[in-house]
């Protein structure tokens, strides 16, 4: 998952990723294959009964079957691409810890600047989402003269 360290675990994530990835690659062959086994079954038996007639038992457990490799095929496809989207979100997510990092020392900086021009003490060092933004001594070196 997203964060996870690099530790022994982290290769069976990796296992468990691509055992996923088969998965929803059998299933969605599976369901394939079973829709295509229906089609072919109920392409045989057209024009054998009377069209008035009701459906027969076999019939409902027929369309009862294909609605069910429907949903496998749907659920296959949602599986492969939520793993998409967390392989995506794997590639990128020092990418986009750097970001945070970045975006929080900008803060910090803003946060310094606005202190010191308004005349407040600069606020303290804060250790934020592992990111230490470091103290500056606020005397000027030479004195400001008010304008």
């Amino acid at each position: 998952m997203i964060g996870e360290s690099s530790s022994p675990s982290s290769s069976t994530s990796t296992i468990d990723a691509s055992e996923s990835e088969n998965s929803s690659d059998y299933l969605a062959l599976i369901a394939e294959l079973t829709l295509q086994d229906i089609d072919d079954i109920s392409a045989s038996r057209k024009g054998k009964g009377n069209a008035l007639a009701p459906k027969s038992d076999d019939e409902f457990a027929f369309d009862l079957l294909a609605e069910e490799a429907r949903s496998m095929l749907f659920l296959a496809r949602d599986m492969a691409f939520a793993q998409s989207l967390d392989d995506a979100l794997q590639a990128d997510y020092e990418i986009l810890q750097e970001a945070s990092r970045a975006d929080e020392v900008a803060r910090c900086d803003r946060e310094y600047a606005l202190a010191l021009q308004e005349g407040r003490p600069p606020p303290s060092t804060r250790m934020e989402s592992d990111v230490a933004v470091p103290v500056v001594d606020s005397s000027p070196s030479t004195p400001i003269s008010p304008k």
